[in-house]
């Protein structure tokens, strides 16, 4: 029996619930309509989740396979917990992580939690041959990077994957925005995020699939198997929400059933991007750039909070802008033609074409590790006065999550103008986080 039989059968049931949780599978105005005939403990026959031998483990061994994985661990707290769970395992306390400078706030997170140290790439996007040159030159204990990145664009992830094989570094991969890119299902020219042969993977079910919030997948070879679920343990709910579970299981079912509504939305993508590029609505090529997903609808354009606002006018809904661009996602579950309207939208408003400059990345030098920073004493302070400070916990840029003061750094002059320049993509805080008495250096 699936996951997703037990659960209904178990709603039809004419049994008096009397377990968790407390609604006991009765409908409330509170709840969407048939959630809590699913909603459900561990009760006999629902496995365990964390010691799965039967629905549960029957579940992961399916999306593994679905996904080219030895292991997938179904994860309901997000891909920020499965993120931090890849680091616990294959990080070592006081191990030295090399990661992009534009990684997501979680992966700080996950440093905090191992007690790891940043060592940082400028590149978003390194070839290997960058990331071969710092791997020799930094001894990293792990790798952490990002494909596809929030505006769509693709790394190496095959180059990655050699390079640390050939290294022996574990590396992370999280491919939290590429839970599509599934092999056999991919864009014609676009590697399924197994290829990579990474030690662990990150991916979001709900981010591109037709999956419930908070839905994720930690995955990853053999090897690292045991690990990854003891680690994931650790940080994961012990009650997880089995309607979640059922929806990420579904939900890659869903997409294998209906492949053959992928084509005619790539066609529909492809002509997205070729009228874009038309209009000078593209974002130059990153450096280390080795494609792009093609499903991400990117529009680059000087007013992009305009355009946001305009096309919202006409009834497309986006993802968020950042940084020039103004993003939408398709999926399987969209008609061609809906991405078609918000191609013909983008003519008919005519954005003025040019492409904001990328934030300068800068790479300061860590004073404290992120878990010292976060555990020592601390105080809320305007910016201005946490100049030469040294920050104790991240702020920066969301959506996509990527911060531009991490926790152990000196605030500069520098990162504060980052920190305001990005007001009108909708974060600066009016202050930050430092640690007491953690003046350094003066920069005013």
């Amino acid at each position: 029996m699936s996951l997703i039989d037990f659960l209904r059968e178990n709603a039809a049931a004419p049994t008096m619930r009397l377990h968790m949780p407390g609604h006991h599978g009765q409908g409330f105005a509170h709840l969407p309509m048939g959630f809590a005939d699913w909603d459900i403990t561990e009760i006999d026959g629902a496995d365990n989740f964390h010691a799965p031998d039967g629905i549960i483990d029957r579940a992961q061994k399916k999306l593994a396979a679905q996904n080219g994985f030895d292991v997938a661990l179904l994860c309901t707290c997000g891909a920020t917990a499965a993120l931090q769970a890849a680091l616990l395992a294959l990080c070592p306390p006081g191990g030295r992580v090399l990661l992009p400078r534009t990684c997501h706030k979680s992966v700080i997170g996950g440093l905090v939690l191992c007690g790891g140290w940043p060592v940082w790439l400028a590149e978003a996007l390194p070839t290997p041959e960058v990331l071969d040159a710092a791997i020799a030159r930094e001894t990293p204990a792990a790798v952490v990077l990002t494909s596809p990145l929030y505006t769509g664009e693709l790394g190496d992830i095959i180059g990655w994957g050699r390079v640390c094989r050939e290294r022996g570094v574990p590396l992370i991969l999280d491919a939290a925005h590429g839970a599509h890119l599934l092999p056999g299902l991919c864009p014609p020219g676009t590697a399924a995020i197994c290829d990579a042969g990474a030690a662990a993977y990150v991916v979001s079910c709900h981010k591109t699939l037709p999956a419930p919030g908070q839905t994720a997948l930690l995955c990853g070879g053999a090897e690292h198997a045991e690990r990854l679920a003891a680690a994931l343990r650790l940080v994961h709910t012990t009650s997880p929400s089995y309607p979640l579970m059922a929806g990420a299981v579904g939900a890659y079912d869903w997409l294998f059933d209906h492949a053959a509504l992928l084509a005619p939305m790539w066609q529909a993508c492809g002509e997205f991007w070729a009228a874009m590029a038309q209009m000078g609505l593209v974002a130059p090529v990153k450096p280390g750039q080795a494609g792009r997903d093609i499903t991400r609808l990117t529009v680059f354009s000087a007013d992009a909070n305009g355009l946001n606002n305009a096309l919202r006018d006409k009834g497309f809904v986006g993802e968020g802008v950042v940084q020039g661009g103004s993003v939408y996602i398709a999926s399987a579950v969209d008609d061609p033609d809906t991405i078609r309207a918000l191609t013909q939208a983008v003519r008919e408003l005519q954005p003025a074409a040019g492409i904001f400059d990328e934030i300068p990345l800068t790479l300061p030098e860590a004073v404290l590790s992120p878990r010292e920073a976060f555990f020592a004493p601390r105080e809320w302070v305007p910016l201005a006065q946490a100049l030469g400070r040294i920050a104790a916990a991240s702020a920066g840029l969301y959506p996509p999550g990527v911060p531009l003061v991490m926790p152990g750094e000196q605030v500069t002059v520098e990162t504060a103008q980052q920190l305001r320049g990005v007001g009108a993509f909708g974060v600066v805080d009016g202050g930050v986080w430092v640690v007491c008495d953690g003046v350094t250096e003066s920069v005013l």
